[in-house]
């Protein structure tokens, strides 16, 4: 009897250790679909190449990216898109997605509680960045469940390995 219980215990923790490593497995990056043009409003026609990629997005609300004080992006989870932006400085607000003052359907009425900010364009993580001419730049930004917005802008875009720190 003794044995036969030795033998679960060993089989049980063997099993846990065996789940564990599998989660512990870095996970492929999620792919990524197209901002929709109707989302995006930043137009510049001449600039530094920015490739712009969203990844740790759990939070509900919807973002929103300022470039220079001006709404560039609404984003949601897992898209990308690309961009020029001129040499110089550039100060970058990833925020709350602007909502109308009014839900208008069932799901936006649930995001309301957390996600409706009455100047989305005045809260979030603003930095001042220097974009340099003929340097690519990859620009990740990321939002969780608490609504902690944060981006990181990369000179000369990263190897895929290090593109997603926390996957």
């Amino acid at each position: 009897m003794l044995k036969v219980k030795n033998s679960l215990i060993l089989l049980g923790l063997s099993l846990t250790t065996t789940m564990a490593a599998a989660a512990y497995v870095q996970k492929e990056p999620p792919a990524l679909k197209p901002i929709p043009e109707d989302r995006v409003l930043y137009r510049e026609t001449s600039g530094t190449p920015i490739l712009l990629e969203t990844y740790q997005v759990t939070g509900k609300c919807g973002m929103s990216l300022w470039i220079d004080k001006k709404l560039a992006f609404i984003i949601k989870k897992d898209e990308k898109t690309s961009f020029l932006l001129p040499k110089g400085r550039h100060e970058i607000r990833l925020t709350y997605e602007p909502l109308p003052k009014e839900p208008r359907n069932e799901e936006e009425k649930e995001r309301y509680k957390y996600c409706y900010k009455e100047e989305p364009q005045k809260l979030g993580y603003v930095k001042e960045v220097e974009i340099k001419e003929d340097t690519p730049y990859l620009l990740h930004v990321r939002t969780n469940r608490g609504n902690l917005f944060r981006f990181r802008l990369y000179e000369n875009a990263p190897q895929p390995e290090k593109k997603y720190p926390f996957y």
